[in-house]
């Protein structure tokens, strides 16, 4: 009699017990509650209005049913059902100018905080206006002003994550009206993320070496 192979939860369970800890148990899915089930439904009313074309959706009540489930425990998982979100959400979805019903993952991308959804400049634009001296909003200015030293350091692919995430930073306190001015922590990436050619790497050698020569020739005046 062969043994059945043992899944990837079992082996876990198994170590986790001979370690001394609990069995190891996955994580089930968030709960549904009414509240969410009634907020989801009266946001695919809103959205049948906008997306004319929503019957090819929903040829059926049953379908409209199914669909409404599928949507509740899509937003639950995204944790996206906040009021903010989802008005978000809509205002994206009356630009669009499809007729068919919207996928769940897309209202979802839809509901994401950017910076055009608060009307300020998208990071490419802000890039662009900094690179032409230029700030249409003082949030742009003080992104600019945080990472200078970064821009004058960094190569261009190896800033622009340093400078989206100062951004981010500062879209969010827009839109919860915080201090714009406060100091914001930077993540910078780490040395196995920042990649030269080795040209830079020839240049910073002979660099060091000339400062260890002029040490070695101060001191031995």
């Amino acid at each position: 009699m062969t043994n059945k192979p043992m899944s990837l939860a079992e082996i876990a369970s198994t170590r986790d017990i001979a370690l001394g800890g609990q069995p190891y148990e996955q994580a089930g899915p968030a709960p549904i509650s009414d509240t969410d089930a009634k907020v989801v439904g009266r946001l695919l009313e809103q959205l049948k209005l906008v997306f004319t074309a929503w019957k090819h959706a929903f040829p059926t009540p049953e379908a409209e049913k199914r669909a409404g489930r599928e949507w509740t425990r899509a937003l639950v998982d995204a944790n996206c059902t906040e009021r903010e979100q989802l008005a978000r959400g809509m205002r994206v979805a009356r630009t669009q100018s499809i007729p068919f019903f919207p996928s769940p993952g897309m209202f979802i991308e839809w509901c994401e905080l950017t910076p055009e959804s608060i009307g300020l400049p998208s990071v490419d634009q802000a890039l662009h206006e900094i690179a032409r001296r230029r700030s249409s909003h003082v949030a742009v200015t003080l992104a600019a002003r945080a990472t200078r030293f970064e821009r004058g350091t960094l190569t261009e692919k190896e800033f622009r994550p340093v400078f989206e995430r100062v951004y981010a930073e500062l879209v969010r306190r827009v839109l919860e009206g915080e201090d714009l001015e406060a100091e914001i922590l930077k993540a910078l990436p780490t040395r196995e993320q920042v990649q030269h050619s080795p040209e830079y790497y020839h240049q910073a050698g002979l660099k060091g070496l000339a400062l260890v020569k002029a040490k070695l020739g101060r001191r031995s005046a």
